[in-house]
This record gives C-alpha cells, structure tokens and sequence, in this order.
C-alpha cells in the first residue's frame, strides 16, 4: 500500500469528488510467484469502465531491434545492462478521471475517497499512460527515438577512449536494455527518472 500510495490524493472527510470523476472501484490481487514468494497488488477494476478511443498499449520494442542492438554491443565490445522498474505504471500522471474509497487495506484510512492522479493497474489506458511517461523521461535524458522502432532510444556520446559512438536503451513495457560504453553509469540514472526518484 505505500508503493501504490503515491497514485491517490486522499480527499478530506466530508469534501465531494468532482463532477467530471466517476467512481472506480478497486480491489487486492494476491499471487503466489514461481519462486514461492508472495506478491500482492492493488488494481482498479477497469473491466467496469468504457473502453477508451486511443490506443491503450505500453512500449513494447521489437524483436529485430534486440538482435540488431546485440550485435552492436558484441561488435564494438560496449556494455548490456538489463533492468526492470520497479512498481511500474505508478509513476506515469493518469488522463483518466477517477476517484475511489479506501478499503481495509488502507489501515486507518479506511473509508477515505481518494482521486486517481496516477496509472493504476488495471485502468484500461495504464499502459498508455506509462509509455508517454518513459517517452518524456527518455527525452529528458537527451535520448531521441529511433524511426524505425519507437521503442529504441538512442544519444551520442563519447567511449572511454574519446571516441564518438551511440548509445541505446530499448524499452518493453517496464524492462529496459542499455547497450553503451557507460551503460553501467546511465541506466541507474534514467530508472530513477522514470519512478520519480530524481
């Protein structure tokens, strides 16, 4: 509940939700993981809301660009550095418009209405919403897409020995592979950007 927290804006008691929100309701999903850990997540119930007219999709890079990305790396000796964000979606700002109530997960908060301000798992443009989030990340990071993949992002830069080459992060939903002369450096970088933590 603290990780997904940061998608609400707890109202005040007895304040209304306003006119243009429509109540979304929310639930627990508990799993068991392949490594018998256990895992619990909060979502929307998106299955109850209208489907919406753009498309709803995440960054999804293609396969063709992963080899074609590889052999760089092998050929020119660069670094691979492979990560997954942690509690993606969360960070992306949501165009939706929905408020819920705090259910007893919430502790104390409990009966609390809260506005959805961020992605939500389970909302229907989720995925949409995180994929412009990591585009406006990328483009902080002075990262441009490739125009023959979107989901390749690329920059120049210089190698350990001077020399000019480029350097690309791929994104597929909420993992990323950076191949680079400074992948180890700027990976870390560009994932605290992308979960708000810079």
């Amino acid at each position: 509940m603290r990780n997904v927290s940061i998608v609400f804006e707890f109202m005040k008691p007895r304040e209304k939700p306003p006119a243009d929100h429509a109540y979304l309701p929310c639930h627990m999903v508990f799993d068991v993981k392949m490594d018998f850990t256990s895992k619990a997540r909060y979502v929307a119930d998106g299955h109850l809301t209208p489907d919406p007219i753009a498309s709803t999709y995440a960054a999804i890079v293609l396969r063709e660009s992963v080899w074609i990305a590889l052999t760089y790396a092998a050929l020119n000796d660069m670094e691979i550095m492979a990560t997954d964000i942690e509690n993606a979606y969360l960070p992306a700002p949501t165009t939706e418009k929905y408020w819920t109530i705090a259910g007893p997960g919430w502790g104390s908060r409990k009966g609390t209405k809260m506005l959805v301000v961020r992605a939500l798992y389970g909302m229907k443009s989720a995925g949409r919403e995180f994929r412009n989030h990591l585009r406006n990340c990328m483009r902080t990071l002075v990262y441009e897409s490739c125009p023959a993949d979107q989901n390749v992002w690329m920059r120049e830069t210089k190698s350990l020995d001077g020399v000019t080459c480029w350097e690309y992060v791929l994104l597929y939903t909420d993992d990323t592979l950076s191949i680079g002369p400074n992948s180890m450096e700027n990976l870390p970088l560009a994932k605290d950007l992308i979960t708000g933590q810079m």
